[in-house]
């Protein structure tokens, strides 16, 4: 009975794992697809938004499309006025009266992401080899898997400058790692989601102003392998971060959070710091489609003693312009403490090579 129990235990972990990678295969086709123009997708339209004019202000109770739009309808052999229902179009331009543009679901971003954040919403998978891990009975080899980005709601800007101006933006991610090692059991897992307001005045300066979730797990394989207790790691924290980008390649950011809600307040504390410097060389290759790129990030926790966690990542870079996107392919090195909130306590370092798709 014993042994049958590991048997389906070690089934049961890489069958969780290929589900995982099946539904991450899934929604990265349908972004390269169906939602990326360059790459042959349907919504080649994000690049010819349409634009909708609002005739009166400030109700903003009267909107029509642009001037001619409405003239298909009346020029019909019934004689009636039919409207023709119009399909979503995504990155779609809001003309106000007064001069400024709201832009629905925008492309791209005004705060950057950070391309060397371990814990940021991204979807990627890395191949990990540990040099030193403090986790009880978890294996050196593992996969780390993450699913997740960050979606634009609404855009404000002035004519002629949508780079800069107001943006909302909600983020949401998964992160877990697997243990080759152990069946490839799930060792641990965070779920992430922000609401966040970024403003991007001018001269390659960025703010950005919100609200974090995080919940950390423990997976399910290894708490019944290993006994291993939920500690209840939540937090909800108040972000502000600020980014700069200078002498055209290069970038840095500071963020600090803060935790106004903790779970466990016997173990947790409220303030946490993150700083990152970067450099981006997008058109060094392939005709100046392919680059490369490096980058550190380093945060620190007021939890675990303000002890720091490095990240270092460098390798090839394939920007899409259109969309403020990037593939990226290359080795990452960290050094601090465990990614999972339930693991906090625990250190580790690594070697990674992994795949990295910022949408």
């Amino acid at each position: 009975m014993r042994a049958l129990r590991v048997t389906m235990m070690k089934k049961s972990g890489t069958t969780r794992f290929v589900c995982y990678l099946a539904v991450y295969t899934l929604l990265l086709l349908h972004f390269f697809l169906v939602a990326d123009p360059v790459l042959g997708g349907s919504l080649a339209n994000r690049e010819r938004p349409s634009e909708i004019y609002i005739k009166e202000m400030p109700t903003l109770s009267i909107i029509s499309e642009s001037e001619d739009a409405g003239h298909d309808a009346s020029q019909t052999g019934s004689g009636t006025e039919q409207e023709t229902p119009r399909p979503f179009v995504w990155n779609r331009t809001i003309r106000l009266k007064s001069g400024g543009n709201i832009i629905l679901t925008p492309a791209g971003d005004l705060y950057p992401k950070y391309m060397a954040d371990p814990r940021h919403p991204t979807f990627s998978i890395m191949r990990m080899r540990f040099s030193n891990s403090d986790i009880d009975d978890a294996g050196n080899l593992r996969w780390g898997l993450r699913l997740g980005a960050r979606f634009g709601l609404l855009r404000f800007h002035k004519d002629g400058d949508k780079n800069h101006g107001l943006q909302v933006d909600i983020e949401a991610g998964f992160i877990g790692q697997f243990d080759i090692d152990n069946s490839t059991d799930n060792i641990g897992w965070d779920g992430i989601y922000g609401l966040h307001l970024a403003w991007a005045p001018a001269g390659g300066i960025a703010f950005r102003l919100g609200t974090l979730h995080d919940s950390s797990h423990v997976g399910d394989e290894y708490a019944e392998r290993t006994g291993r207790v939920r500690i209840k790691y939540t937090r909800e924290e108040y972000v502000f971060g600020v980014s700069w980008s200078f002498e055209e390649k290069w970038r840095t950011y500071a963020e600090a959070g803060y935790g106004h809600v903790l779970r466990n307040d016997d173990l947790m504390e409220p303030w946490r710091v993150q700083y990152g410097l970067e450099y981006v060389s997008p058109h060094g290759f392939w005709h100046g489609r392919l680059g490369w790129y490096a980058a550190a990030d380093v945060s620190s926790y007021e939890e675990s003693d303000w002890d720091i966690n490095t990240t270092l990542q460098a390798g090839l870079i394939l920007p899409v312009i259109q969309l403020s996107r990037n593939y990226r392919l290359g080795l990452e090195y960290y050094s601090g403490r465990s990614h999972f909130g339930e693991f906090f306590q625990d250190d580790e370092s690594y070697l990674s090579l992994g795949l990295w798709f910022d949408i």
